[in-house]
């Protein structure tokens, strides 16, 4: 495959509002996402979702990547805590349920020092 053929593909998968600056990125690091996009867990995981990403996640350093970038090139959120603070009247039930709809959201990190009250009252996340 050339790399009229290879830059295409790529451009394919990021669709038409991709900022043109951002080529020149995609070229110097080619061979990176070509491996990726070619790779079983790309496939696997990654090739029916509507924006994929160009790079792997599990390999990004994220403290080190540029936000801007991190969006061009679809790259997912870290996995991170959340701390919820509820007061009375401002629903607090609704987006709680909203929360624990989410997958992978609303339950108490092994790692946290503080609890989310459901909206009975009766226990935490």
């Amino acid at each position: 495959m050339n790399l009229a053929e290879q830059t295409k593909g790529i451009l394919d998968i990021l669709g038409s509002g991709f900022p043109l600056h951002r080529l020149e990125l995609i070229l110097q690091h080619k061979e990176v996402i070509l491996r990726w996009l070619n790779s079983k867990e790309f496939k696997d995981q990654c090739a029916n979702h509507p924006y994929p990403p160009l790079l792997n996640p599990k390999e990004i350093i994220y403290q080190q990547t540029d936000p801007q970038v991190a969006w061009d090139f679809n790259i997912p959120l870290p996995p991170f805590d959340m701390l919820f603070i509820c007061p009375h009247g401002v629903g607090t039930g609704a987006t709680l349920r909203f929360l624990r709809s989410c997958e992978g959201t609303g339950r108490r990190s092994p790692h946290a020092t503080s609890v989310i009250p459901d909206s009975a009252g009766g226990g935490a996340l």
